[in-house]
C-alpha cells in the first residue's frame, strides 16, 4: 500500500511539474497601495468614494495587486503620529515599506464651485521617489467623475494588454463532475457554525447592472425620483418599486423601469414629521411602513392614503422603540423588528398584537439592535442581528433554528448587516452595509456569492441598507443609501 501511495504521489508531482512547464506560470503582480485621498473643500465621505474610484481604476489596469483598505488604514494608524497626521511622499514610502508594497499612490481631490481637481502621485517604494504625477481639472457631476479618474490612472499606469493564452499542457486532469463544482452545499446540508472561516475572494467586478436611478448624478435631492438616504425598498406583485426615501420623509413609487409614479409623505400622516425606514407590500397592494419618528407602523392604501396606524414609544406589547424592518406572511401576519427593544413583534393587518420574542444579548434568539426581517415561502423568518454581526433564522413562532456570521470583512462575515430578502428558491440576500456589498447565502447559511463593492460607479455601493428580490429570482433592487440612489441588479 505504501509503494502504491508513493507512486501515486510521484505521478501527481510529476503531472503538476509538467503542467507548469508546458503551460507556464503568470508572474506574480507587485502590490500597490492607494492611500486615502486628501479632501479639499469636500466631505470626507465624498473623498472616500473618489478614493474607491481610484482603486477601481488601478484594478482595471491589471498591472498590480491592490493592498486592502483594512491593511492601509492599519498602517496609517501606526504611522499617523509620526507624520503629524499629514501624509506626503516620505509618509507614502514608509507606508509602502510597512505593507511590503512595490508602489504607493496618493494625492488629493478638491472642489471649487462645480470644478473638481484631482492630483495623483505614484511613488516607487524601493527608490523612495515619485515615479509619475498627473492631475486633472474637470467641471462634472460627482457621479461622472470616475470616468475622468479612470483616464487619469491610465496615464499613470498603462493598461496591460490581454494575456496570451497559455500553451496546452502535456496532460489533462479529469474534468470535475458538476456536483463537485457547485459553490455551496444544497439546502439540506448541515448548518454551518456561527463563526466561519474566511473564504478566498475572487476578483472584484461590478455587479451585472440593469438599472440605476436617478441615472445622471450621485447627489441627494428633493425632486421626484431623487432621494436623501433611502433605507428601504419593496416590490409589489406587478414589479413596481416602492422606496422609503428616509430623510426626505416620504415614500416614492416607480414602475419596474424606474419611471416615477407617485409619492406621499408627511401630509399622509397628519402633517407631522415622517421618518420611514422599511416597508412591505401585501398581495392587495397595501403598503406597511415603519416610522422611526413616531415609533409606529402605518398601513397605506396603494395610492398612499392612510388606512391605519398603530404603536407608540415604549416597551410594552404593541409599543415600539425605533421600529425598523417589516415583513408580511402569505396569511397576513406582520413581523416587525422592534430595534431598540431588541425583539420581534407580530400583528395582524389591523394592528392587533399576536406575539413577540427576543431580548438583548448574544445567545440564540437574543438580539443587539436587529435591523431587518424577511420570510421564505416555508414560513421561516430571517433577521439581520446587526449588533451581533450575524443572521438568525427562526420558525414562525419564534423558535430558534440556526445562525451564521461574525464581525469581519470576508465572505460570511458582516459589518452592520441591514436589509435582507429571500427569493423563491429560499436563497438569502443581505445588504452588508459596512462592507458595501450584497452577500447571497443558502437558507442554512452557506455563502454563495457577493455583488458589488464600494464605489460611485453603477453596480457598486456605498452603505447599502435595503434589498428586495423579484419573486421569479430575475433581479434584485438595492437602496444604495449613501449614494442616494436605487440600483436594479440582475441575478441571472
Amino acid at each position: 500500500m505504501k509503494t502504491k501511495a508513493f507512486c501515486l504521489l510521484g505521478f501527481c508531482l510529476c503531472f503538476s511539474l509538467l503542467s507548469v512547464i508546458a503551460g507556464g506560470q503568470q508572474p506574480k503582480k507587485p502590490f500597490l497601495a492607494v492611500l486615502s485621498l486628501e479632501g479639499r473643500g469636500i466631505k470626507a465621505e465624498e473623498a472616500a468614494l473618489i478614493t474607491a474610484s481610484v482603486e477601481e481604476a488601478v484594478f482595471n489596469t491589471k498591472a498590480y495587486e491592490l493592498v486592502t483598505r483594512l491593511k492601509i488604514d492599519a498602517a496609517w494608524g501606526r504611522l499617523k503620529t509620526l507624520f503629524k497626521g499629514v501624509c506626503g511622499e516620505e509618509c507614502a514610502v514608509q507606508i509602502g515599506k510597512d505593507l511590503a508594497a512595490g508602489k504607493v499612490m496618493f494625492g488629493f481631490v478638491g472642489l471649487l464651485g462645480s470644478t473638481y481637481q484631482v492630483q495623483l502621485k505614484l511613488v516607487d517604494v524601493e527608490s523612495a521617489k515619485v515615479e509619475n504625477m498627473k492631475s486633472i481639472r474637470v467641471d462634472t457631476p460627482l457621479g461622472q467623475l470616475p470616468d475622468h479618474i479612470g483616464k487619469l490612472v491610465n496615464e499613470l499606469i498603462p493598461v496591460l494588454p490581454p494575456a496570451k493564452p497559455a500553451a496546452p499542457a502535456l496532460a489533462q486532469a479529469p474534468a470535475a463532475k458538476p456536483e463537485e463544482a457547485k459553490q455551496a452545499a444544497p439546502d439540506k446540508a448541515a448548518a454551518p457554525a456561527t463563526v466561519q472561516a474566511p473564504a478566498v475572494k475572487p476578483e472584484v467586478a461590478p455587479s451585472p447592472l440593469i438599472l440605476v436611478f436617478p441615472p445622471d448624478k450621485i447627489a441627494k435631492g428633493t425632486g421626484d425620483g431623487q432621494f436623501d438616504s433611502p433605507c428601504g425598498v419593496a416590490l409589489d406583485s406587478a414589479g413596481n418599486i416602492y422606496v422609503a426615501d428616509t430623510l426626505n420623509g416620504r415614500i416614492q413609487v416607480f414602475t419596474n423601469d424606474g419611471t416615477f409614479v407617485r409619492k406621499w409623505g408627511s401630509e399622509a400622516v397628519g402633517d407631522r414629521k415622517f421618518l420611514p425606514r422599511k416597508l412591505a407590500v401585501d398581495a392587495a397592494g397595501n403598503v406597511y411602513v415603519t416610522d422611526e419618528f413616531s415609533h409606529a407602523v402605518y398601513r397605506f392604501s396603494a395610492s398612499g392614503g392612510t388606512v391605519k396606524k398603530w404603536g407608540t414609544q415604549g416597551s410594552a406589547a404593541g409599543q415600539f422603540n425605533h421600529p425598523r424592518g417589516i415583513a408580511i406572511s402569505k396569511n397576513g401576519v406582520l413581523f416587525v423588528v422592534d430595534m431598540d427593544n431588541n425583539r420581534i413583534q407580530k400583528f395582524d393587518t389591523e394592528g392587533l398584537f399576536k406575539g413577540m420574542w427576543g431580548e438583548e444579548g448574544s445567545k440564540e434568539g437574543q438580539f443587539v439592535v436587529p435591523h431587518d426581517i424577511a420570510l421564505d415561502n416555508l414560513g421561516f423568518v430571517y433577521v439581520t442581528d446587526a449588533g451581533n454581526s450575524r443572521i438568525q433564522k427562526f420558525n414562525t413562532m419564534g423558535g430558534f433554528e440556526e445562525a451564521w456570521g461574525t464581525n469581519g470583512q470576508d465572505f460570511g462575515m458582516f459589518r452592520d448587516p441591514d436589509g435582507i430578502a429571500v427569493d423563491y428558491q429560499k436563497k438569502i440576500y443581505v445588504a452588508d452595509t459596512g462592507n458595501n456589498w450584497i452577500q447571497k447565502f443558502s437558507n442554512v447559511g452557506s455563502f454563495l456569492r457577493y455583488y458589488g463593492t464600494k464605489g460611485l460607479t453603477p453596480g457598486r455601493f456605498n452603505g447599502p441598507k435595503g434589498v428586495a428580490v423579484d419573486p421569479s429570482g430575475a433581479y434584485m433592487v438595492i437602496a444604495d443609501t449613501i449614494n442616494h440612489r436605487i440600483q436594479k441588479i440582475s441575478l441571472k
